[in-house]
């Protein structure tokens, strides 16, 4: 399995991106009127599901509690119900204590961080070592993808 040889299978690595039109009437020739959507296979995202259900407890009692509380809340909830627990805490942070909020959009950062800088961050700043580490930095390389457009696809890119 996955976790017992720390590595996520090559099989599993490969996403399908395909162009969505942003709004109705845009012009579809236009790159730039598309919102393009990585869809990876049901079993990697079961697996990727897996992982971070073996992480949350770990993350949870972390020094950078925040950071899990974040990814904790993310887990099956959708984006209103995530704002209004960031209202909440905020709100109820009003008793004269110390209080900041990070958003962040990573919809960009896979394709944007150097995921060997990034593995070396989870492990220093969250601990993340060993075999989960090691899970990790395979799950991050070899990824692959290609564009289907109607009855069209891309070669295969790194």
């Amino acid at each position: 399995m996955s976790f017992t040889e720390c590595c996520f299978p090559a099989a599993f690595k490969t996403a399908q991106v395909l162009p969505l039109l942003k709004k109705p009437g845009l012009d579809k020739e236009q790159m730039s009127s598309c919102r393009l959507i990585s869809n990876l296979t049901t079993i990697s995202k079961v697996i990727e599901r897996l992982m971070l259900d073996r992480l949350r407890p770990h993350l949870l009692s972390s020094r950078l509690h925040i950071l899990a509380t974040a990814v904790s809340v993310r887990a099956g909830t959708s984006t209103p119900q995530r704002r209004h627990y960031c209202t909440v805490h905020v709100t109820a942070a009003d008793s004269k204590r110390i209080t900041s909020l990070v958003g962040l959009d990573i919809s960009a950062a896979f394709n944007t961080i150097d995921h060997d800088v990034f593995a070396s961050r989870i492990e220093s700043l969250l601990g993340v070592v060993g075999g989960a580490s090691r899970w990790l930095r395979s799950y991050l390389r070899g990824r692959q993808q290609f564009v289907r457009l109607g009855r069209h696809s891309s070669p295969m890119s790194l």
